[in-house]
């Protein structure tokens, strides 16, 4: 049967599954014998008919974790020599063990021996339902094993004090002006900072909570992992009412205990709950394939056994046989069924979850900015009051400048004054002195004075000159500025 060899591609090593949801039901069903041409020596063909399908099931491997496996079955039933052949690929020997284990076995409900037509025609029937066993077997455990794993994963999501500030960053400033060279943060509370770990607050070696409660006594919740214990909510709606609340007392590096390997909620564990979905929506496909194929098998021997050219006998004899088979088929349905409204709670309660961590990460998260534009706003007033400190001490530098150009010239000019040029009544030479007779007064004027005028306007220039540029730059960038934002819009 040359439609076999499709439900042969899925098998075989693959890095990554090509073509794994493949599955489906074919038959070729020939009760009148016919001729194969003209010839006087041709023989005709048996009566005979021939199906192929392929099954998929859930197996524990060796890596403690589940797998979906394939097996194509290929069988032929000749009606005229009772004859029968089955082709059984899988990647173990599992079918075959259980196609020796029940034919060596001789109990009621086993296959029979090959004693005539009806009994190799039951012995199939009883084949069939060898596959069809082990394509309805341990998606209960497997799904057992997803939601425990799923539970596990995510039902601290429910008890966990999202309330409690899970950020450090309020901690680290104590919302009190510093030095600058207090402002930069260490590796820790950088860690602390975007960390997801439930935090608790020791002064002495006693909690006290730093958060506003109701009046009722407050619960408590410890940590399975940590040990550590912290208030929660006395109601459900206490995450929703304490928006608003201030921390009493500041935050110390030390009161915070942070370890990223605790960590409550993260993006990893959204992805984690993501691959859970997608194993559970394949487990859903996977299982109504089954079905499927179980329903035209039930189907196809039906019909087969109705038509006129069926021998009678063999209807008459196999239709108990026939009926228990599709009793055998409904029964399995019905539980693949079962497991498929399992798997659809679970993908709803996967959904549900995955937005109750989403609104937890988005609710820390915005706890965190909320901490971290209260530690902005400290830094912020902390570079105000250094900015303003700098701005009296660049009034002072600039009064000091102005007063140092000022005498600076008068200076240089009285100290040139004080040498022998002006003082001695003759030179070196034995020659009068030019400037011995000159009032030094007006010596010190006449060149102090226009000296004191050029150092200011050369000061003046300098200082209009970059005033000048600095103003030209903020115009430039002014104007780049509104032509992107005009461009944008």
């Amino acid at each position: 049967m040359p439609e076999f060899v499709e439900f042969l591609f899925p098998f075989g090593f693959q890095s990554y599954a090509q073509d794994f949801y493949f599955s489906g039901f074919r038959q070729r069903t020939q009760m009148a014998e016919q001729w194969r041409n003209t010839a006087p020596s041709a023989k005709s063909t048996c009566k005979r008919f021939q199906i192929c399908y392929n099954l998929k099931s859930v197996e524990p491997s060796d890596s403690d974790t589940w797998s979906i496996r394939h097996c194509a079955v290929h069988h032929s039933f000749e009606l005229k020599d009772v004859r029968t052949s089955w082709i059984i690929v899988k990647g173990d020997e599992l079918m075959r063990q259980r196609i020796e284990s029940a034919t060596s076995d001789r109990g009621p409900h086993e296959p029979s021996e090959f004693k005539s037509l009806g009994g190799a025609f039951k012995t199939s029937l009883e084949t069939h339902l060898i596959f069809c066993d082990w394509s309805a077997e341990n998606w209960r455990w497997y799904i057992n094993s997803l939601e425990e794993r799923f539970q596990s994963m995510t039902r601290r999501a429910f008890s966990a004090p999202v309330h409690v500030p899970f950020s450090p960053v309020a901690g680290m400033h104590e919302f009190t002006p510093k030095s600058r060279t207090n402002t930069q943060m260490t590796d820790r509370s950088k860690t602390a900072m975007f960390s997801r770990t439930p935090t608790h607050f020791t002064e002495k070696g006693s909690f006290k909570p730093i958060m506003k409660h109701r009046k009722s006594a407050p619960q408590t919740y410890e940590n399975p992992d940590t040990g550590i214990s912290q208030p929660l909510p006395p109601d459900e709606d206490d995450d929703d009412d304490d928006d608003n609340d201030e921390p009493k007392t500041p935050l110390k590096q030390k009161d915070v205990q942070v370890k990223d390997e605790n960590r409550d909620f993260s993006f990893g564990k959204l992805r984690k709950v993501h691959k859970f979905a997608e194993k559970a929506n394949e487990a859903v496909l996977v299982l109504k394939q089954n079905v499927l194929v179980l329903a035209q098998l039930k189907k196809y021997y039906r019909s087969v056994s109705r038509r006129k050219d069926f021998p009678k006998d063999l209807a008459k004899s196999c239709k108990n046989a026939i009926d228990d088979f599709e009793l055998r088929i409904d029964g399995l349905e019905n539980d693949m069924q079962t497991q498929i409204l399992r798997l659809d709670t679970l993908l709803r309660l996967l959904e549900d979850r995955k937005t109750l961590l989403h609104s937890i990460l988005d609710y820390q998260n915005t706890q965190a900015n909320k901490d971290s534009t209260k530690s902005m706003f400290t830094m912020t007033e902390d570079m105000n009051d250094i900015a303003r400190k700098t701005k009296i001490e660049t009034v002072s530098m600039k009064v000091i400048t102005l007063v140092t150009l000022f005498f600076l010239p008068g200076t240089f000019i009285s100290t040139l004054m004080s040498t022998d040029i002006f003082q001695s009544d003759y030179t070196g030479r034995g020659e009068p002195n030019p400037f011995a007779h000159l009032n030094p007064v007006q010596i010190y004027l006449a060149l102090s004075l226009p000296l004191t005028i050029v150092t200011l306007l050369f000061w003046a220039g300098s200082h209009f000159w970059e005033m000048r540029n600095e103003k030209r730059k903020s115009n430039n960038l002014k104007d780049t500025v509104l032509q992107g934002y005009s461009n944008a819009v």
